[in-house]
Formats: structure tokens, C-alpha cells, sequence
């Protein structure tokens, strides 16, 4: 007898040594009509062959490629003689018979065994001497006489040469995916040279749809160490065992055999029905158990982990501590996740990966192509079941090929599940793939470990259905409904593969940076799908562009080790990830879930909405210690480096950006940090990383000389402006002055200028709205400033070649254009912002407009995000009535674009009453580097207002006002014209000179130093003190000398409201 074959190379448990597909198969009695004679099929719908109808076929395609060897028996089986003979043992040897007589070849062809040696049916040595005992002649006998009576022209030596190679070599099973035992047996020539031993290291991993069966390692095996399997079941006692081999003439020499290892083993209690008693259930069985499934099987084996023990266990155990102690064995074998042999660090790409199939979520459809998952406002719906959506033709003959199978049930009674069921969407997609596409469920994917597998290829456990057995009575109800035909086996194994395989999410990518990515659909990851899971995961699952997806390393892995990920959310506390792990039939044993390290972290406050409430903040050390607190809890939650993670950091820089509560040093640590997990976490092109770095690197401008108050920094020219419809026909449209002889615009009557010289230098933006003004469904349009201003931008953009791209050179010394500025888009989920938006759309189809939706989409966000200038204007006249200018006018200032906002700014704009231009002058004191910062809010507001305001931004103030709330005991409402300095209610000097002081200190407090706003409210005090007795001398002197001060930082020299204030208040006579 042969040597049993051997590697040269050492091998690990799981390992695959080779696969095969044997050369002659045959399926027992009991099974016949139910699967196909050819490829072992489960079917309904066989097909006998017409002549002896004793094979089924499930197709002519099956029949054809058996009929090399069923018609050297065909005629055979009509013979009245052989009825009583046709067992599969007999059917077996009949078959190897006579393909061995007939097919010239069949004996003598050679096949390559895995360890490279050549072997054919001849050159396997064979003991005729088992025909010696009588049981085996008389056998012999029979075999000849029906040879007989059949007509068979024998060779007698022939006969006794193959039926000892039946005794002799041993037929392997042969198995369905859904029945527990075997179904047929087979000839595999790969494993014909395959030793025996009750202590085998290795073992046939079955195939559960198909004849392949793979050989793995079953414990680790040396180079050159013997490959042995058993061919006698393991579950028996020795005795039985030794009787069962001597059919095959053997004696095993294995440690368990020869020093009766499992003298103590009770096997009775391995038999399926008597495995695992729950009314007598104790620890002590439990352990018992386990200790005799080690002795019996070892450390691995497929009887090992998918026995009826794992059937048997119920839910009423009083403790899961078996479940988790068996299912270790049961992933090792079943789905070993897959290793490399290199070391990977931090951000290592481990593989890419595009789905096999995927499916769009219900909420998600007719906003994104249910192909290619881009965004659009232009799908195209399918004409036949008006359910899917595609962005172009090449998009829907793409996804033909899956959409074909399942576009006919959209028009049946089926819309109303698959319209709202995301779930019941993608497997039926699975489904009908597998079923329709011929190569769909067998085609070999190259995983990144080396490996091949196919959808077949991976174990699935049937009996995670049990728990979910009422979806699957739907599913077999919804399909009779609709009369569709369908195999019950099959929608049991791929519903199975769903609460096996895990599916991944697939997220937008046009979301905001503090937005958590919004799933909006799922996909089929053939790279992904075995997986391990640990809530301490080594890898993570990075978005790329449309459906592509990365696998990174998010630590480093050692050569060898498990590439794992996480399949549930880890911003979950321990209890909610494991009921959510029960889904798969997980518990997870990472450090984490045993030792419960994550137990005093408060979920809570990691989420966006709750994370660093800066208002609640105090002192710098309060902050540092919350934000200490914070870091080391996302470690704890996420590990070194995780997407989430990575989210949440970038969070927190920009809620923290500028802070003057943390160290400088500290925040460019945590900067650096967080560029790091960028690069590990994040693509290049990656809408978030290119957000966070815009936040992080565009500061406002700086300048590198130091600033007194009152120095101008620069001053500039509106790029464009309207002036607001209040005052339309007051001041003219180009140069913002006012005139009582303005002429309007010909054509729309909406356009008003003092001179044709203003009228020829605004027609070139007027050009392109004056058609829109004279359109009949213009009366909104004539109404809404922020509309005329906004159309205004959008025309120029689009049709002045050069109106975006144009660089404008900043006060700092850097250029930018319009279209270098970076916004955010748009957040279509606010109810009143997709309102707003949709008005725009209205009004644009209104007035029959051709346009791109992403660019008025684009120019709306860049609308909403930059600054809008107000003009101011006024009659110096009534200066003393009017507390602040009015606001005639609003234009966009390219100088002023990247100005960065402070409820306490250092600058602000000083207007030119009759003109359009704006000089931007220090405050303050301004130190050389210093960043320059205005207000974008109105700062005679309080808090509340100026957060709720600033929200249109999408800026949160971190100023100290803002931080601390240094306004808290400002009363904001007397700092309103009317109520302003009510002299006539103070009753005695003690009581003004406190009201005044006050006001004094509120004003300070609310604009600091010098603020033309502030320079205004104390012209008006000066006004309403003019003459009263109550007011000290010391005092007006007081005044009087900030606000000659105050006039000089806040006013333009030329400007008639400072001469007319220095002229008419008579400052002297004070």
C-alpha cells in the first residue's frame, strides 16, 4: 500500500491542503427524485431518463454530461434481473465496473495529487485477499452470476481486481447543505493515497451546494508530516472502530487506539439524540462534554462543530457559558477570518473593494442613482417598474443585469414590501442573482489573504434562521401570493448567508463635516465577508468614491494575526453592542467586553450633539480637564486610530480653534493629532478632510506690524451691491448717492441712476437681469432683496467669463477668488433651508431660466457662508435722532471675505455715507500677528441672539464674552433708542450719576474700546445731557474727551455727520 502523501511546507489549523470533484458519484436510494444524478442539485422539477427511468436530472445539461457514463448501465437497469440488486453499493461498483470496460481511458489517465506525485486507478495497489472470508465471496458469487443474467461479458479477475477496490479503497460522502448525513457517496482520486487514523490532522470540509470537498489541517501539521484522515466515524467506541476497519483490512496504530485513550468516553451520549439532556442539565455535564468532544475529535474537526449539539442547545440554558465556551470551535472551522503574512502599520491599505451587489434605502430613492449612488436632481426613473432611478443610460444598462429578475415583481402586488423593506430589497436581489445568473453564486473571488472563495464556497448556519423561521414562512407565503416559482431549500440557505454574512453600509459623502455620514444604502462585500468581528478591531472599512470601499490598518498587525473589524457601532456601551452582536450569533471576547474597560465612560456626552458645551466652561483648567477626560475615553472607545474617531477629533478642533481657554502648545499637539488620524482614516479627496483643513489653515488674515485704534488697514470697492427696495428711487444703483433727479432703466423700470455714466458702468452686471425684471412672474423678484442680490451673483458668475476666477489681492498679501473660497453646502435636511432652496428653484423655473442645479446649489451656499457688507447712509440732519446709519444698501467685499468673527473684535468697518467704498480700522490695540476679526452679528444683541445668528454661519464664538458670559447683567434693552437715557424718570443727581456709570460700563462691555455703533450711542447721550443740571463738570469732560477720541477712530475725516456733531453740539459751552 501507498505512503500517505505529504508537504513540504508546515500548515496551521484551517489551512486547505487541496480540493477535488470526484470521478464517479452515485446518490443513495432514499434521495432519488429529490436530487439530480449530475450535479446533486435539490429540486422539485427532475427529469427522468426516458429509457430506464431510474437517474433524475434537474436540466438536458446535466443529462448530457452524465451520459459518458449512464449509458453503459442504462440498458442494464431495464433488465428485470437487477431490480432487486439496485442499492447504491451495487449501483457504485456497477458504475466504476463498467466505466472501467468501456471508457478507454478511465483506468490509466493520470491525476496530479496535491503532493505532486502522478497516480491513476491502476497504479492503486489493492488485497485481493479479503475474498478469503466467506462473507466477501459469497459476495464475489453473487456479482458474477448477475453479470450472468444481465449478458455482461466479465473478466473474472477484473471483477475480483475492482471489487477489492471497493473493499479496499473507501467511497466518501457525499452531503446537502440543509441534510444532516450523507445523500451518496463518491470516488475522489485526490484522496484515494490518504492514510487512515482515529487521530487524524486532517479533515474533508464539504461543500454545501455541489460535489467539491476541500482537505483542511485540523491541528498544526510539521513539514513532511504524514497527511492522514479517518475513514471510520470518530463517534464510536474503539471496538466498533477496529470492527469497521477490518472491512478495509486496516489496523489503526494512533495513541487513542493503542493506549485506549477514550476508555472513559461515554459515547453513547454523542449520539445527536442524547447529546445534551436539558432536564438533567448541570456544569458538571457541560464540562464533561466538552473534555469528551477534545478526546474524541481533537482540536478541530467538522463532526466537532457542526453536530446536532449545536442544534440541541436551548434557550432556556440558565447559563450561556457553554454557548460561548463552543463558539470559538465553531468559528475557527467554520469561517476562519482571513491573515497576512506582512506587517502592517497604521493607515496600511489591506484591500479595495467594489460590491458584488447593492441596494439603494427606500428614503435615499430618487435622490441618488441606484447604480452608481451619485446625487442628482436629473434620474431617470426605469419606464417599466418606475422604481429604480439612474443618472444616464451607461447607469441602467449597468445594472441590468440584476435589475432584469426582479423588475417583473415591481409590477406585481410585491411594490409595497420592496418600496419600504431595505432589508427584504437586497435579498431578493441576492436571490434572484444567484438563481438567474449561471456563474453569480460560483464565481472565485480572490481575497487579499490569497485565497479563492465563492458565494457557495462560505458555511452558513442554518439554524440562525430558527430564531428568525416567521421572515422565512413570509418570504415562502409573499412568493406563493405572487405565484412565483421558487426552491425553499435555496430561500433557507441564502436567508441563512444574510445572518451570516454581514452586509456594509455605503455613506454620502456631500454631508457636513459636523454631521455623522449618512448610511444610504448597503452592499455585498465579497473582500469583507469573512471577516471576524471584534470591538477592539485591528482594521477598519474606509468610504472612498461612489461604492468603492478600503480596508485600512488602524494599528499595527503583526505578521499572522487576525484581520478583524467591528460589525456593530462602538459609540454603544457594552450591553447594547452585545444584544446587537445576538444578530449574528456573536459574543465578542476581546478585552474590552471580558474585563468591561469601557465601564465608567459616559456614552452620552461622545455624542456630536453633547460633545464640549463650551458655555458651561468657567476657567481654562475646567476645559482642560473635560477635554482630557474626553481624549481618554475615545482611546477606550475606538483604539488608536477609527473613522468615528477621526470625526469626532476633527469636532473638537474646530469647536476649539482659537479658544483663548487652551494653551497654544496643547492645541497644536492636538492639531497634529488630529492630521495624523486624517491621513490613517481619510482619503485624499475626501470631502471631510478637505472641510477640516480648510477650518483649520483658513485663519483671518493677519498682519505682521502692529496696530494703534484708528488705524486704517485697508479699504475697498463692493465686487457687486444692490441697494435695498426700501430706497429704491432715493439713491442711485451704481454709486449709492442719494439725488432727487435719478432715471430709471428703460427697459425693466426697475433700475435707478443719477447719470448715464453710472447707468453704462452697471450695465455690465444689469445686462443679464434687466430681461428677468420685464418677465410677467417677476413681482417676487422685485420684492426680495436677498433674491435680486443673490441672482445678481449667480448671472455674473455665470455668464462673466472671468467674474469668479478673478484673484483679488488681500490686505495680507495673499490672492483670492471667489471660487477659491470654500463653502459648505447646503443642509437639504433643515426643513426651512430645503424650503428656502426650493423657493429658489420656484422662482427660477418661474422665470424660465436655464440653469445648473448644482451651480445655483454651490452659489446659494457660498451666499449663505460669506459675509454680507451693509452700506450705510443718513441725513446728518437728523443725526441726534437717529441712533445708528441706515442701511441703504449690501454689496460683497472681496478684502472682507476671509475675516474671521468675534463678539469682541479688534476691527470694523467704517463707512463712506456718499459712497460705496468701506475702510476696515483697528479697534483696538492690535499686536503684530494678531489675528483680524469683525463681527458678523449686530453686538447690541445679547447672547441668545447673537448664537442663534451665527448659526447661519455655521460659527460658534469662543470670544471671552462669549465663553464666560461677561454680558450676563447687561440690560440690552435701554441700549435701544427709546429707552436709551430716560432722564425724565431719574429723580436726584445720586441716582443719574449711577444710571450713568452703569450705561457707561454696558456700553464698554458691549463694544469695547471703540465701535462706530458705540461712537453713535455716545453722540446721543452727549445730545440728551446737553443742559442738565444733574451732570457733573468732571464728568462731561470726561465724555467729552473719549468722544472727540471716538470720532477720530470711527469716522471718516470727510464724513458730514463729524462736522455737523463738532459744529452743532457747541462741546464748549458744556
Amino acid at each position: 500500500m501507498k505512503m500517505s502523501p505529504k508537504l513540504s511546507k508546515p500548515l496551521s489549523p484551517g489551512d486547505v491542503i487541496t480540493e477535488d470533484i470526484p470521478l464517479i458519484h452515485v446518490i443513495h436510494d432514499e434521495y432519488k427524485d429529490k436530487y439530480c444524478d449530475n450535479c446533486m442539485k435539490r429540486s422539485d422539477q427532475l427529469k427522468k431518463c426516458s429509457k430506464c427511468l431510474r437517474m433524475y436530472y434537474c436540466s438536458k445539461e446535466c443529462q448530457k454530461n452524465d451520459w459518458k457514463y449512464h449509458k453503459n448501465e442504462c440498458k442494464l437497469y431495464r433488465h428485470e434481473s437487477i431490480q432487486t440488486f439496485l442499492d447504491s453499493g451495487f449501483r457504485y461498483l456497477l458504475r466504476l465496473y463498467q466505466s472501467v470496460q468501456l471508457i478507454p481511458t478511465f483506468a490509466t489517465e493520470k491525476y496530479r495529487l496535491f503532493d505532486g506525485s502522478d497516480v491513476s486507478l491502476r497504479d492503486i495497489e489493492v488485497n485481493v485477499n479479503v475474498f478469503d472470508v466467506n462473507e466477501k465471496r459469497e459476495h464475489l458469487w453473487e456479482i458474477c452470476n448477475l453479470f450472468i443474467q444481465l449478458g455482461v461479458k466479465y473478466d473474472f479477475q477484473e471483477v475480483v481486481h475492482w471489487l477489492a477496490f471497493v473493499a479496499n479503497v473507501p467511497a466518501f460522502q457525499l452531503k446537502s447543505h440543509l441534510k444532516i448525513g450523507c445523500i451518496g457517496r463518491g470516488l475522489y482520486m485526490g484522496y484515494t493515497t490518504l492514510r487512515h487514523s482515529c487521530q487524524p490532522n486532517s479533515a474533508f470540509i464539504y461543500n454545501s451546494r455541489g460535489l467539491s470537498k476541500e482537505l483542511r489541517a485540523m491541528r498544526p501539521i510539521e513539514a513532511n508530516e504524514e497527511i492522514t484522515i479517518n475513514v471510520v466515524p470518530l463517534y464510536r467506541n474503539r471496538a466498533d472502530r477496529q470492527q469497521a476497519l477490518k472491512s478495509y483490512s486496516m489496523v489503526c496504530e494512533c495513541d487513542k487506539c493503542v493506549h485506549h485513550l477514550d476508555r472513559r468516553v461515554d459515547y453513547e451520549r454523542l449520539i445527536p439524540s442524547k447529546q445534551f439532556p436539558i432536564n438533567v442539565f448541570d456544569t458538571q455535564l457541560m464540562a464533561n462534554l466538552l473534555t469528551d468532544l477534545d478526546v474524541v475529535f481533537g482540536e478541530y474537526y467538522p463532526m466537532k462543530t457542526m453536530s446536532q449539539l449545536i442544534h440541541t442547545i436551548s434557550p432556556s440554558l440558565p447559563t450561556q457559558d457553554f454557548v460561548t465556551q463552543l463558539d470559538p470551535i465553531i468559528q475557527s472551522v467554520v469561517k476562519m477570518s482571513p491573515k497576512l503574512s506582512k506587517l502592517l502599520s497604521p493607515g496600511d491599505v489591506i484591500t479595495q473593494d467594489m460590491p458584488i451587489i447593492h441596494a439603494l434605502d427606500s428614503e435615499s430613492k430618487g435622490k441618488y442613482c441606484d447604480n452608481c449612488f451619485k446625487r442628482s436632481d436629473q434620474l431617470k426613473r426605469c419606464t417599466k417598474c418606475l422604481h429604480m432611478y439612474y443618472c444616464g443610460k451607461e447607469c441602467q444598462k449597468n445594472d441590468w443585469k440584476y435589475h432584469k429578475n426582479e423588475c417583473p415583481l415591481y409590477l406585481r402586488d410585491l411594490t409595497s414590501i420592496l418600496s419600504t423593506d431595505n432589508w427584504m430589497r437586497i435579498w431578493l436581489r441576492l436571490y434572484l442573482s444567484v438563481q438567474n445568473i449561471p456563474t453569480f453564486a460560483t464565481k472565485k473571488y480572490r481575497l487579499f489573504d490569497g485565497s479563492d472563495v465563492s458565494l457557495r464556497d462560505i458555511e452558513v448556519n442554518a439554524s440562525r434562521v430558527n430564531d428568525k423561521m416567521l421572515h422565512f414562512l413570509n418570504i415562502c407565503n409573499i412568493f406563493k401570493d405572487i405565484d412565483f416559482d421558487y426552491d425553499r431549500q435555496e430561500v433557507l440557505h441564502w436567508l441563512s448567508f444574510m445572518y451570516t454574512i454581514p452586509l456594509i453600509s455605503i455613506t454620502s459623502r456631500d454631508k457636513e463635516i459636523l454631521e455623522t455620514p449618512k448610511s444610504i444604502g448597503c452592499g455585498l462585500y465579497m473582500q469583507y465577508s469573512l471577516l471576524g468581528h471584534s470591538c477592539q478591531p485591528n482594521s477598519a472599512l474606509i468610504v472612498g468614491k461612489g461604492l468603492s470601499t478600503q480596508l485600512r490598518a488602524m494599528r499595527p498587525i503583526a505578521v499572522g494575526e487576525e484581520i478583524t473589524i467591528s460589525l456593530v457601532k462602538l459609540n454603544q456601551n457594552r450591553e447594547d453592542r452585545q444584544q446587537a452582536l445576538k444578530f449574528w450569533s456573536i459574543d465578542c471576547e476581546c478585552d474590552k467586553c471580558v474585563h468591561h474597560l469601557d465601564r465608567n465612560i459616559d456614552y452620552t456626552r461622545l455624542l456630536p450633539s453633547h460633545l464640549f458645551p463650551l458655555n458651561v466652561f468657567t476657567f481654562g483648567t475646567q476645559l482642560m480637564d473635560y477635554l482630557r477626560e474626553v481624549l481618554t475615553e475615545l482611546d477606550v472607545v475606538y483604539g488608536e486610530y477609527h473613522p468615528h474617531k477621526t470625526n469626532l477629533l476633527m469636532e473638537i478642533g474646530i469647536k476649539l480653534a482659537n479658544c483663548p481657554l487652551i494653551p497654544e502648545p496643547f492645541m497644536n499637539e492636538m492639531k497634529a493629532k488630529t492630521m495624523k488620524a486624517i491621513d490613517v482614516t481619510l482619503e485624499d479627496d475626501n470631502p471631510f478632510r478637505i472641510l477640516y483643513n480648510l477650518n483649520s489653515s483658513q485663519m483671518s488674515s493677519k498682519l505682521s506690524k502692529p496696530l494703534s485704534p484708528g488705524d486704517v488697514i485697508t479699504q475697498d470697492m463692493p465686487i457687486i451691491h444692490i441697494i435695498n427696495s426700501e430706497y429704491k428711487s432715493n439713491y442711485c444703483d451704481n454709486c449709492c448717492r442719494r439725488s432727487d433727479q435719478l432715471k430709471r432703466c428703460t427697459k425693466c423700470l426697475q433700475m435707478y441712476y443719477c447719470g448715464k455714466e453710472c447707468q453704462r458702468n452697471d450695465w455690465k452686471y444689469h445686462k443679464n437681469e434687466c430681461p428677468l425684471y420685464r418677465h410677467p412672474m417677476s413681482q417676487k423678484l422685485r420684492s426680495d432683496d436677498c433674491l435680486q442680490f443673490w441672482l445678481r451673483l449667480y448671472l455674473s458668475v455665470q455668464n462673466i467669463p472671468t467674474f469668479a476666477t478673478e484673484k483679488y489681492r488681500l490686505f495680507d498679501g495673499s490672492e483670492v477668488s471667489l471660487r477659491d473660497i470654500k463653502v459648505r453646502d447646503i443642509d437639504l435636511t433643515d426643513k426651512e433651508m430645503r424650503n428656502n432652496v426650493q423657493s429658489v428653484y420656484s422662482e427660477l423655473n418661474a422665470l424660465d431660466m436655464t440653469y445648473d442645479p448644482k451651480e445655483v446649489l454651490h452659489w446659494l451656499s457660498w451666499f449663505i457662508t460669506v459675509t454680507t457688507t451693509h452700506i450705510m447712509a443718513g441725513n446728518p440732519e437728523l443725526i441726534f435722532k437717529e441712533l445708528i446709519l441706515k442701511d441703504i444698501a449690501r454689496g460683497f467685499y472681496a478684502q472682507y471675505l476671509t475675516l474671521g468673527h468675534s463678539c469682541q473684535p479688534n476691527s470694523a468697518f467704517i463707512f463712506n455715507t456718499r459712497g460705496q467704498s468701506v475702510q476696515l480700522r483697528a479697534m483696538r490695540p492690535i499686536a503684530a500677528g494678531e489675528e483680524i476679526t469683525i463681527s458678523r452679528v449686530p453686538l447690541s444683541r445679547d447672547r441668545a441672539y447673537r448664537q442663534w445668528e451665527l448659526k447661519l454661519y455655521s460659527i460658534v464664538c469662543e470670544c471671552d464674552k462669549c465663553v464666560h458670559h461677561l454680558d450676563r447683567r447687561v440690560d440690552y434693552e435701554r441700549l435701544q433708542t427709546s429707552k436709551f437715557f430716560p432722564i425724565h424718570t431719574i429723580a436726584d443727581g445720586f441716582d443719574f450719576m449711577v444710571y450713568l456709570r452703569q450705561l457707561l460700563a454696558d456700553l464698554d462691555v458691549v463694544y469695547g474700546d471703540y465701535h462706530p455703533d458705540k461712537t453713535s450711542h455716545m453722540m446721543l447721550l452727549i445730545r440728551l445731557l446737553s443742559g442738565c443740571p444733574m451732570i457733573t463738570q468732571s464728568i462731561l469732560d470726561e465724555i467729552k474727551a473719549y468722544l472727540l477720541k471716538a470720532i477720530d477712530v470711527t469716522f471718516l475725516s470727510d464724513c458730514p455727520f463729524r462736522a455737523q456733531f463738532i459744529e452743532s453740539t457747541t462741546l464748549a459751552k458744556l
